[in-house]
């Protein structure tokens, strides 16, 4: 028996009515782009500025301390350029018992910034290199030594050629203090010196470090205050009330201060590096420990210089 189908202008209109149908329903299953509510997972397409090399502008946050583990505070800024929208997942490896990842969603191309968050705990101190995914840029982490909870307060360096320690104990004299310069754009100085000061006793010499400018200084919490003292390198500068950067001046036994910042201030082959930051507990006010490590030439308001090498400088810094 043969069967047949009537082939009329309301069949192929129902016909078409469904292919239609079938092949929009398909098209908003599979394409969402502007689609509000709908779940977005293409993988994004970027690259790291740096390529495969040094991460460029790569900003670390937060102190890294062997022993100690990290907390929200510690996290790395990339900045990356976008090909197209998307999901993405980043890690690095994990070296020296951390390690750095984030996950999101790029929603517009061009130049943008993520935020790697660290994960554990340093096991020693030093540099260590971490590399964001398996082929991207690299940055550099530099994990401070262990604390040193009982807070020994000195400074020690060689100058033109001679070596100068003084250190603040409960009998010798000396004392650390801190200092909070401005309003709300502010210098914050820390200094060794001897309680009697001035005039210098007989033997005595002493050494400060500022370091400017922190910006909204009212309002800021424990976290941004020693946010502003991350571990490493700093550069001079011949007006830490203007510029960001420091200055160290060190006071002779006649008590001459020699300054970094006193003309001619050239301080072209010195180095400054902030290797470790702690929170002083118990403490009514927030402080923190700091020790930094420093080479620099050093002036009299005459422009006359003294060298100075293998300088360590370990002291407190409080949000008054």
């Amino acid at each position: 028996m043969k069967i047949s189908f009537m082939k009329s202008p309301v069949f192929f209109s129902l016909l078409m009515l469904f292919t239609s149908l079938f092949f929009t329903s398909c098209e908003k299953e599979y394409s969402c782009e502007g689609c509000a509510g709908v779940a977005f997972t293409r993988q994004a397409t970027y690259s790291f500025s740096g390529g495969n090399t040094n991460c460029t502008g790569a900003i670390v946050s937060g102190s890294y301390i062997a022993g100690t583990a990290v907390s929200d505070a510690n996290a790395v800024v990339l900045n990356v350029v976008v090909d197209s929208v998307g999901v993405y997942s980043i890690a690095t490896e994990r070296v020296n018992g951390i390690l750095f990842s984030a996950t999101g969603r790029f929603t517009a191309t061009g130049p943008q910034t993520i935020i790697l968050t660290a994960f554990g705990t340093p096991t020693t101190a030093g540099n260590f290199n971490f590399t964001a995914g398996s082929s991207g840029c690299s940055f550099t982490v530099t994990v401070a030594p262990v604390i040193d909870n009982n807070f020994i307060y000195f400074y020690e360096a060689t100058i033109d050629g001679a070596v100068y320690k003084e250190t603040v104990t409960t009998t010798n004299g000396n004392r650390v203090a801190y200092s909070v310069q401005g309003s709300d754009d502010v210098v914050l100085s820390s200094s060794i010196l001897p309680i009697s000061y001035p005039p210098m006793p007989a033997g005595k010499t002493g050494l400060a470090v500022s370091k400017g400018v922190m910006h909204n200084y009212l309002a800021a919490n424990n976290t941004e205050f020693i946010t502003f003292f991350n571990l490493g390198d700093y550069s001079y500068s011949s007006d830490v009330s203007v510029t960001d950067g420091v200055n160290i001046t060190w006071y002779d036994q006649s008590g001459t201060a020699w300054r970094t910042d006193n003309p001619p201030a050239d301080q072209s082959g010195s180095s400054f590096k902030i290797v470790q930051v702690a929170p002083v507990t118990p403490s009514t006010i927030y402080t923190i420990s700091t020790t930094f490590s420093f080479n620099c030439k050093l002036y009299d308001q005459g422009g006359n210089v003294k060298t100075l090498t293998n300088g360590t400088y370990k002291g407190e810094y409080q949000q008054q």
